[in-house]
């Protein structure tokens, strides 16, 4: 493993960084949007819940308006698409800022691929026997590169080589 880190550079390794570490994110994204974006999923969570609010409170429970599950579906997609939006564009900045040199940048990737790599290695590992969870495999070794490469490439300000 060592001599693959040995024919990059450091610039080239810092730009490997950023590529992997935006796919991690984009994947990310795309399986939390796919994962809660499901209108069945939600209606029958939304079911679930005005069946114990009837239980709890049927005066409560016959004031809930038919347009108040429209209303709320809309909210919740439109608070799922702002945050995945809000987590890619303060990954996309940290990114930036790595790529630039600074050095909490550098730290915060280090921690993201760590904790990442592991993590989604793990899950995958768990949930091999569905793609789903075996998916997260290519994402989790793409950060363990990353995560193992900041041991041949310290934190510097510069890039060349």
């Amino acid at each position: 493993m060592s001599n693959l880190y040995t024919n990059i550079n450091a610039k080239k390794f810092k730009y490997l960084t950023i590529i992997c570490c935006l796919f991690a994110d984009l994947f990310v994204a795309g399986y939390i949007y796919i994962k809660f974006s499901n209108e069945q999923t939600f209606k029958s969570s939304y079911d679930f819940a005005v069946g114990v609010i009837k239980q709890s409170n049927p005066h409560l429970a016959g004031q809930m308006v038919p347009e108040f599950y429209a209303q709320l579906w809309h909210v919740f997609m439109t608070t799922l698409v702002s945050i995945i939006i809000i987590y890619l564009l303060l990954h996309s900045i940290v990114y930036l800022l790595h790529h630039y040199g600074k050095s909490f940048a550098y730290g915060y990737i280090k921690l993201y691929a760590w904790s990442g790599g592991v993590l989604m290695t793990l899950f995958a590992i768990i949930g091999i026997q569905s793609l789903e969870g075996a998916m997260f495999l290519i994402p989790g070794i793409a950060l363990l590169f990353v995560a193992l490469g900041v041991k041949h490439f310290p934190d510097s300000k510069s890039t060349e080589e």
